[in-house]
């Protein structure tokens, strides 16, 4: 299985009718077959909307610390179409949620627009705690969200101005914005 798995992510374009084994493969017992399958998908760059919920679940709950790894980088190598499918996971529950901060903090220039607009624009209470939460993985390099940021603080509810509080932290610099 690990074989046949390392020999998909080498075929290319051809091995795409595969993608759905390759997932499945995802969640076999043996981590080495888990680590081959993230790998072939990362190496695939197949349909992002169909592999990236299976390799942010495999990035967020695998017990191998070779497994996640190896999502994440199979994550890394969608770019920027794993942009989207990866924002809807602010959506999800924040063990996912967690998998968008993660992959956001490994390309921040990438991520930091979409999060700022999912903070301002998501009716979700959910969502808009979760973009905060990986606006604040981002750290300094998160510091272009600050007005968004400071907008939600204003126009939100106790939870997430205690999220947004916290993002402010990690992400801003001190400014009389920031003191007012």
């Amino acid at each position: 299985r690990v074989n046949a798995a390392r020999a998909l992510g080498h075929v290319g374009k051809g091995a795409e009718a595969f993608v759905g084994a390759l997932t499945v493969a995802l969640k076999d017992s043996e981590p080495e077959v888990r680590v081959a399958a993230a790998e072939a998908l990362g190496a695939l760059k197949s349909d992002a909307a169909v592999v990236v919920p299976g390799l942010a679940a495999a990035a967020g709950q695998d017990r191998s610390d070779e497994v996640r790894d190896a999502a994440f980088a199979a994550l890394d190598a969608y770019g920027k179409d794993a942009v989207a499918p990866i924002l809807d996971l602010l959506e999800a529950e924040a063990r996912y949620a967690a998998v968008a901060g993660a992959v956001a903090a490994r390309s921040p220039k990438l991520y930091l627009k979409p999060l700022t607009t999912a903070l301002a624009e998501r009716e979700s209470p959910r969502a808009q705690e979760n973009a905060a939460l990986a606006i604040a993985r981002l750290g300094p390099a998160g510091a272009a969200a600050e007005p968004a940021l400071l907008t939600a603080m204003a126009q939100c509810d106790v939870p997430l101005k205690c999220i947004v509080i916290r993002a402010l932290g990690d992400v801003a610099k001190p400014s009389d914005a920031l003191v007012e």
